[in-house]
């Protein structure tokens, strides 16, 4: 680790983990949703928190009932490889704030980040009981696995109820109904990653500094509401 001129650590490490590189490498970027505890190296990463309550206000407004959430939790990784933790999603945290905000029950599912969970997910929270007036969900995969759920039951999102999701990948344009997603700006954290790399490099610096790089809605089917 030392022989390198920098490290860039893609994901969620543990600060122990951070720690025990900053010994063999002081150039260190973590590109990751800027992770508050991250105050000892560099950080790139995005808003998450305020576009999940922006996505929750746009939903709200189009929505006849309280809005649901499906998401999973975040994995903290330790020097070796194997798992420290799970923590929550800067999304799940945003939407609990939310709730409580809007006095709305607290309508979430945390499971896995695949599209078979986005299936078992949408079933349990049909079967709850409670009417979904709106769905927001934490990655297209999982979405992909919700629309599925939600044809199974005769739900058509940007119909019966609005949904947006998170990523932006190629494939949910290519959906029916086309997904309604928050691109989230991967190329441009790697971009912004290295340039902090040759910043660090070249200053010398002792303070640490963070990038975040803002995503933003697209467009699609299940968000807004299609009037008949």
């Amino acid at each position: 680790m030392a022989e390198y001129d920098a490290i860039i650590v893609m994901g969620s490490m543990s600060n122990q983990s951070l720690k025990l590189f900053k010994q063999f490498n002081k150039n260190i970027v973590v590109i990751d949703d800027v992770n508050s505890d991250y105050d000892f190296v560099d950080t790139v990463g995005t808003n998450l928190y305020p576009l999940t309550r922006m996505a929750l206000d746009d939903l709200q407004a189009e929505a006849q009932g309280p809005i649901a959430f499906i998401g999973g939790n975040r994995v903290e990784m330790r020097a070796n490889g194997s798992v420290e933790r799970e923590v929550p999603d800067p999304r799940a945290i945003a939407y609990h704030d939310w709730t409580l905000i809007h006095q709305q029950p607290d309508m979430s599912e945390i499971t896995d980040w695949t599209s078979q969970a986005g299936v078992t997910a949408i079933k349990r929270l049909i079967d709850a009981g409670q009417p979904i007036g709106g769905l927001l969900v934490a990655s297209d995969p999982i979405a992909i696995g919700v629309l599925k759920g939600l044809r199974d039951r005769q739900l058509t999102p940007g119909k019966n109820l609005p949904l947006i999701s998170f990523d932006g990948i190629e494939v949910a344009s290519f959906l029916t109904p086309a997904l309604t997603s928050i691109w989230l700006p991967k190329e441009e954290l790697g971009v912004a990653a290295v340039n902090q790399v040759l910043d660090l490099l070249a200053s010398h610096r002792t303070w640490s500094a963070r990038i975040s790089i803002p995503g933003k809605l697209g467009r699609g089917d299940t968000f807004p509401i299609k009037q008949a």
